[in-house]
């Protein structure tokens, strides 16, 4: 497959002096000759081509996702052995000795020399050797945009296994309007070894113009996965009848009467996301169980990561009685920040399945919806149905408050009852499930117990959930993707209550096409039970 890169998203948002893309790269301030000049093309990755057709497996920027002002990107130069290459430099901070160097000007849009790649070019303006240090020019660069900028000052003159080293925490929120994206050199493995610097030496020049005759291609790459959900306005219940039956719709026996039912998707979420991310993406040099093409080198990009053993989980439950947290909308093109969500590569997690709800910690996507009576004549009720499961069986919630004072009764010489003093308490904080009590005291002080484990979807309100699936048959998020999901059908009525541990009873699978893109693509469609 190959794979394309162009960038108008990016390029319109960095020039803020404007340039055609047949101009040259801008002109050195007057007070540089003398020093050494890198000519840079730099290329985010995700991309099409300009010259051909956009490889479907690629999507490009929206918004500020690919926005990079030069004033906050840098470049960190280091020799062969990953040591700190000093130079004398004027331009950061007064004169200074750094290995730290950035842009003068704009970058420019153009093609790079011998290149069908769409890009930003321009002129980066080295210092001269620090002194005392050995060598005359430095060997590898790495490339970071839109950092914080004291995190970045931090990071000067150290070495490169340190500065591989560090992580990130998010900011505040990951709409796609007001964040610019932190971005990084891509990594990728090269001689059985992880590549994330590119090789400088031979692209080091003394004059401008020779550097603009060989510049060097660097591509960068997001720290952000992003989610989206496409899904309809509400769907036929499903039910799952044998392993390899699925009725639809199905029919389910509630109070002893057949009755299909809808469900409507109210929202979706992420959970489990993770807190921070390596700055600079880690791989390992070979996965032994690996059958898929995750390393790029050609391309000098790779398709799987190491998670941060160090980051921690944010978003590890729910409250399905509140919106607040659910993004109630489908995803709209021609409003393409407005329903997704963006988080950080999480990916230490084998051995799992689509639906498996035991402890562990991969990202998914919980999904809030409410469960309605379908009508004799088609229609759907506009209220949720309040139903509850005990002992196999699916009741209203006044016809299983009937059945336990019936119960009670016949408990107690069949002696007259009273519904009203019926009541379900939960389980508690560690449970989904509810038990029957009656209540023979006005204070409460004589519960007498009687169903146990009952579910309860409260005004129809459930949820469906799905782990997030990556490329492979692997489950995680990994940066610089896309995942795009399609629910095309509901199986079963999902899990009430707000706890993410296994209930008594799984009640939910997910139908779903699922587009995986690499800002990548890829498309299978899967039943998530």
């Amino acid at each position: 497959m190959k794979k394309l890169f162009f960038l108008p998203a990016l390029a319109v948002a960095l020039f803020a002096t404007s340039c055609s893309s047949d101009e040259n790269a801008p002109n050195p301030p007057a007070n540089a000759e003398g020093q050494s000049y890198m000519a840079i093309n730099l290329t985010s990755l995700g991309h099409g081509s300009k010259a051909q057709e956009p490889d479907a497996n690629f999507e490009g920027s929206v918004e500020h996702e690919g926005t990079i002002s030069y004033e906050n990107l840098y470049f960190l130069f280091f020799d062969q052995n990953g040591n700190a290459f000093p130079l004398v430099y004027e331009h950061v901070n007064g004169t200074t000795i750094t290995n730290m160097v950035k842009p003068l000007e704009p970058l420019v849009q153009s093609e790079g020399p011998g290149a069908d790649q769409e890009g930003l070019q321009g002129i980066l303006i080295l210092g001269k050797p620090g002194p005392g240090y050995v060598g005359e020019i430095p060997a590898q660069v790495l490339c970071v945009a839109n950092p914080n900028s004291e995190q970045m000052k931090s990071l000067e003159n150290m070495t490169l296994s340190t500065v591989l080293d560090k992580t990130t925490t998010p900011p505040d929120s990951w709409d796609g309007k007001t964040t610019n994206f932190l971005m990084t050199s891509a990594s990728y493995i090269s001689g059985g070894k992880l590549k994330v610097t590119d090789d400088v030496t031979p692209f080091i020049k003394k004059t401008p113009e020779e550097a603009k005759a060989k510049p060097v291609q660097i591509n960068i790459e997001r720290l952000a996965a992003k989610v989206r959900v496409n899904y309809g306005a509400q769907f036929p219940v499903q039910k799952r009848v044998s392993d390899t039956e699925v009725q639809n719709p199905g029919v389910f026996t509630i109070d002893n009467v057949e009755t299909k039912l809808a469900v409507e998707i109210n929202g979706w979420q992420l959970y489990n996301t993770a807190t921070q991310s390596n700055a600079f993406k880690k791989l390992n040099a070979t996965y032994a169980d690996f059958t898929w093409n995750w390393n790029d080198e050609f391309n000098k990009r790779s398709y799987w990561a190491e998670t941060n053993p160090g980051a921690t989980l944010r978003k590890t439950s729910w409250d399905l009685s509140s919106a607040d947290h659910f993004t109630n909308h489908t995803f709209d093109s021609n409003n393409p920040v407005d329903n997704v969500v963006y988080c950080y590569e999480n990916t230490k997690f084998p051995g799992i399945d689509v639906n498996d709800r035991t402890v562990n910690k991969a990202t998914g996507i919980v999904f809030k919806a409410t469960i309605k009576k379908v009508n004799a004549d088609g229609s759907v009720q506009d209220a949720g149905l309040d139903m509850m499961r005990w002992s196999g069986a699916y009741y209203t919630v006044a016809h299983l408050k009937e059945k336990a004072a019936k119960q009670w009764s016949a408990n107690n010489g069949n002696a007259a009852y009273d519904v009203a003093k019926v009541a379900f308490v939960s389980d508690g904080t560690n449970k989904n499930t509810y038990h029957a009590v009656y209540n023979i005291s006005t204070d409460n002080s004589q519960d007498i117990p009687l169903f146990t484990n009952i579910l309860w979807w409260r005004n129809g309100v459930t949820s469906y959930y799905t782990k997030i699936e990556h490329l492979g048959g692997l489950y995680g998020v990994v940066r610089n993707h896309i995942y795009d999901y399609t629910i095309s059908g509901l199986v079963g009525l999902g899990i009430p209550g707000n706890n993410p541990d296994v209930p008594e009873e799984v009640q939910q699978y997910v139908a779903c096409h699922v587009r995986v893109l690499n800002w990548h693509l890829v498309s299978h469609d899967v039943n998530l039970e």
